[in-house]
């Protein structure tokens, strides 16, 4: 998506501050602890593996560090985590001096609880749980395997409430996270709402300073003898005067008239000349919408179409236009690669003004519908009064 997206705009914060902590706490982890294990090592490591081990890991770093830095704390990234950390447990008996280390900590116990906490802030507790389980048994396997049963329960007990405490954390920061978004959200819909009340007030007090200063003046002259019916000045200033009412009158019907436009054939035009040489299909109905809000939709989905272009890997998209209930949606699909919306970086222009902000400065909103390797659907809406088809 646009600017290396997503945020999504969907993104909050806290998922963007802890993947990349995470991220950090991995490169810290090669540069400070592979060199201490190394120097910890005795007779009893496997040298050959020990130093091909740090070196694989230092591959997978420079592999998921930038990744999670970028998008977040995406399924590859975390999957790949899980296995590298599996594997390393399972040699953890060849690779540390394991019957020197107190109750299982070391190099390996520090990276198996640190992907724990990895898992728990990527996915739910339905994944979470057994995805740690599976890390927790992999250490603790790890023991037998090197033929030290009875060694490194209580580090493995550690990583158990580690598992709990991390899910039940993250859950409450995600609520806070999601909490904090939608008030932000609100407070931008109703800052919009009294600027354009402000505005109205504005050409409202305009309007009437102009019938103030020809009819109604007129009008009280006359009306306390100043001007004599019959006197050929008032004629004069009555033709005046009406002159600037039909004026009034005629900016008030061409702004009507300006203001609702044809949505459709908006959208069917940006079909028929699509950005970046797109080939765009559409299903649209016929409506008529606010002409900024014609050009906002139409400008988020142009934008929407040059993601597309740029990042889903294909060059077909389609546009599809609905009303239902006085709302009014424009859908823009592709079937490309897709992303992870909660991933997406919060900061990118492309995302958060040229879409969602685009939106929301007429009153709409946007959202994202996206699975990696299926495609992505962004929906733009819009609460009309009135839909006219």
């Amino acid at each position: 998506m646009s600017d290396g997206a997503a945020t999504v705009a969907a993104a909050g914060p806290v998922r963007v501050m802890t993947a990349r902590v995470g991220a950090l706490l991995h490169v810290g982890e090669l540069v400070i602890g592979a060199p201490l294990l190394v120097l910890s090592a005795d007779r009893s490591v496997n040298r050959g593996l020990l130093y091909a081990t740090i070196a694989g890991y230092a591959v997978w770093i420079a592999v998921h560090a930038p990744v999670v830095w970028r998008r977040g704390l995406i399924a590859p990234m975390v999957i790949g985590d899980i296995a590298v950390t599996v594997g390393l447990c399972l040699i953890n008996g060849q690779i540390s001096p394991l019957s020197r280390v107190d109750e299982g900590s070391g190099w390996v116990a520090t990276i198996a609880s640190m992907t724990i906490i990895g898992i728990a802030m990527a996915w739910p507790a339905r994944a979470a749980v057994p995805a740690g389980v599976l890390v927790i048994v992999a250490f603790q396997a790890g023991f037998f395997v090197a033929g030290l049963a009875g060694k490194g329960l209580n580090h493995t007990a550690i990583m158990v409430i580690q598992v709990i405490s991390a899910v039940a954390v993250l859950r409450v920061l995600r609520r806070v996270d999601a909490a904090a978004s939608a008030a932000i959200a609100a407070e931008h819909r109703s800052r919009q709402a009294t600027e354009v009340q402000a505005a109205r007030r504005v050409d409202e007090t305009a309007q009437l300073r102009v019938l103030h200063d020809t009819a109604l003046t007129t009008l009280t002259l006359v009306g306390i003898g100043a001007l004599p019916a019959r006197s050929p000045s008032l004629t004069e200033r009555a033709a005046a005067d009406l002159m600037v009412i039909e004026h009034l009158a005629a900016a008030y019907r061409e702004h009507s008239e300006e203001r609702w436009v044809r949505l459709d054939q908006r959208v069917e035009a940006l079909a028929a000349d699509p950005p970046l040489d797109l080939t765009v299909s559409h299903d649209l109905v016929p409506c008529h919408v606010p002409k900024r809000v014609a050009e906002s939709l139409v400008s988020s989905a142009a934008e929407a179409l040059r993601n597309v272009a740029r990042h889903a890997g294909v060059m077909e998209a389609q546009l599809i236009l609905t009303t239902d209930g006085g709302r009014v949606r424009v859908d823009v699909i592709d079937m490309g690669k897709g992303f992870d919306p909660a991933a997406a970086p919060v900061h990118r222009f492309g995302i958060r003004e040229s879409i969602v902000g685009r939106m929301a400065s007429v009153g709409g909103a946007a959202d994202v519908d996206s699975t990696v390797g299926v495609g992505t659907r962004w929906r733009l809406h819009w609460p009309a009064e009135r839909v006219a088809g």
